[in-house]
């Protein structure tokens, strides 16, 4: 079995959820694959800033 079943959701912050999606959109540039975020075509960073991407 993947999930456990005393495991309940709990509900995240927007603040934490925001935490959460800059590390993973800085991720690439981190690793210098790109050196801004929005540049990944295949990312969500593009559909967070004005730029509209595939994802």
């Amino acid at each position: 079995m993947f999930w456990k079943d005393d495991n309940p959701a709990t509900e995240l912050p927007s603040k934490m959820i925001d935490a959460r999606v800059d590390y993973i959109h800085q991720n690439l540039v981190e690793a210098l694959i790109v050196d801004h975020a929005e540049e990944y075509v295949y990312r969500s960073a593009r559909d967070y800033s004005e730029r509209s991407g595939l994802v």
